[in-house]
């Protein structure tokens, strides 16, 4: 059985949490044999005797490279150019080719592509799939690999050439040369039946308050009921995930923190803001629905706001955090914490179970409609027609 595994290229997939810990206040524990001194002494003699010859600078590099491998796949050290992205991936914007990736045993199979990247631009549709990446065939054993080369490509602004498959078998080739994503923190619309449409594509520094403007321009619409999708979402800043939960919450727990440290484990409770509380509200997720996504879905399910559609979420129940090191341009991204439902949940690893179950088949039936911007999208979108049909028979 594959093992699957939400890969994205673009983009960091995580609940980032910040948090700030004073290095000088750190307590340093006491070790009688493996300490500071023996890793020094190690270096210094690799750096002194070993047959090839590396610098002090690439030998630490490895050391803390090592140190990480122990750890999660979400922890990662941090240098000043992958802060700077990391802050850009906040605002909205990456330097990449425009599409997000699944690996299979096919390949990578293409679970979003952004409207003009691109990959768009290039012809790549959401079902394809990636099989080679500079005649390189795409395996499971080599998929970590290819991102990374990917991953690469686009920070050095270089163009990659990839073999592409599509959902009828055609396949074709293509080079594809980075450029700056521009990403909308929403979408949104009025459907038939006057019901409300938001797709929130991830939790960036301003989704919150585009959501919190989309609500309030809709309260002398009387709408019928309101639609939040979360398919094919990674995830994003936490407390996004906490504030736009609030303005649909009046009372009750949104999320719960809990980890080693006092500032990782905290409550998070609604207040009495609850814009359009009176309108029933459905929520689409998918496998690929992760992270931030999932707080959201959680909170809005078990609270008794909203009803779930889709297929079970992907499960990532952890938390990470931005931590400074003594040099102030680079960071350490750390899993900090878990988070709880309000029913006190732990969903890593197992996800979201949908109150309303349906098969992977039915969100785009011709699998390139992934853009709420294209006019043909709602007519292809067969999760999306049962959401509206939901409206109309249960409410």
């Amino acid at each position: 059985m594959i093992k699957y595994a939400r890969r994205v290229v673009l983009f960091f997939c995580g609940a980032l949490f910040g948090i700030s810990i004073s290095i000088a206040g750190r307590e340093v524990p006491h070790h009688s044999y493996y300490g500071f001194p023996l890793l020094a002494d190690v270096i210094d003699s690799i750096e002194r005797f070993y047959v090839t010859p590396l610098t002090r600078e690439e030998l630490i590099e490895a050391a803390i490279q090592g140190i990480f491998q122990k750890l999660d796949g979400y922890s990662e050290f941090l240098d000043a150019e992958d802060v700077a992205k990391q802050d850009e991936n906040n605002q909205g914007q990456y330097k990449g080719f425009g599409f997000e990736v699944n690996g299979t045993e096919h390949g990578l199979a293409v679970i979003n592509v952004f409207a003009g990247s691109p990959a768009q631009k290039a012809g790549i549709e959401l079902g394809d799939t990636i099989t080679h990446l500079s005649k390189q065939v795409i395996s499971l054993d080599n998929q970590e690999t290819i991102l990374k080369q990917i991953k690469t490509a686009a920070n050095d602004n270089q163009p990659i050439d990839v073999n592409v498959k599509d959902t009828k078998g055609k396949q074709w080739q293509l080079n594809i040369k980075p450029n700056v994503i521009h990403v909308a923190a929403i979408e949104s619309k009025v459907l038939e039946n006057n019901l409300g449409y938001i797709r929130i594509n991830g939790f960036q520094s301003s989704t919150f308050d585009s959501i919190k403007t989309q609500l309030i321009s809709w309260r002398q619409q009387q709408l019928n009921g309101l639609i939040i999708d979360l398919r094919r979402n990674p995830g994003g800043l936490f407390e996004q995930a906490v504030k736009v939960a609030d303005l649909f919450i009046s009372k009750g727990t949104i999320v719960s923190t809990k980890g080693r440290f006092k500032q990782a484990n905290s409550d998070y409770s609604a207040t009495d803001i609850n814009l359009l509380k009176d309108v029933p509200m459905l929520v689409l997720i998918d496998k690929n629905s992760a992270s931030a996504a999932e707080v959201l879905a959680a909170a809005l399910q078990q609270n008794q706001r909203a009803i779930l559609m889709g297929e079970r979420s992907y499960g990532k129940g952890s938390i990470q955090g931005m931590i400074p090191t003594i040099f102030q341009d680079s960071r350490v991204k750390l899993t900090i914490a878990h988070y709880l439902t309000p029913k006190g949940d732990n969903i890593h690893q197992s996800g979201i179970t949908p109150d309303i179950n349906l098969p992977s088949m039915t969100g785009n039936a011709s699998n390139n409609a992934p853009i709420i911007n294209d006019t043909q999208a709602d007519s292809d979108d067969n999760a999306l027609k049962s959401a509206i049909s939901w409206f109309k028979t249960d409410t």
